[in-house]
């Protein structure tokens, strides 16, 4: 489609060859107002491409700020305190298929089985320290 969008000025360049050599008052007239349209069509193309670079730019410029370290910490923290939950929520007993002691006996061993990491309410301002 590109192709075509420079199509309009060109077909324009060609209304002189449809001038008759008898009427030479009207090869002023036309040239100018062909000059004048395919100017405008530019120019109206021109501020369309500008608004499309415009966004581009902005929409790059806001996808470069959710990527700072400082936002990834944010997001990566939420992440870890959802997962931690779940684990969490994973380990509750279920009061109808085992008992007391064989619950308490599982949470033992799996804590034994998978390293524990202590709990922080805090959330990473940066992804490169690391306290766990």
């Amino acid at each position: 489609s590109l192709s075509y969008s420079i199509a309009f000025p060109m077909i324009c360049q060609d209304f002189t060859s449809s001038l008759n050599r008898i009427c030479p008052e009207e090869y002023d007239i036309l040239i100018s107002e062909t000059h004048g349209l395919a100017n405008s069509f530019l120019d109206k193309m021109a501020e369309k491409t500008i608004d499309q670079i415009d966004t581009y730019c902005n929409e790059y410029i806001l996808m470069a700020k959710d990527l700072l370290p400082v936002k990834a910490a944010a997001i990566f923290s939420e992440k870890e305190q959802e997962y931690k939950k779940k684990i969490e929520d994973s380990e509750k007993p279920d009061q109808d298929e085992k008992s007391d002691k064989n619950d308490q006996e599982d949470r033992e061993a799996k804590k034994k089985r998978r390293k524990t990491m202590v709990n922080r309410a805090t959330v990473r301002k940066n992804l490169f320290e690391s306290k766990i």
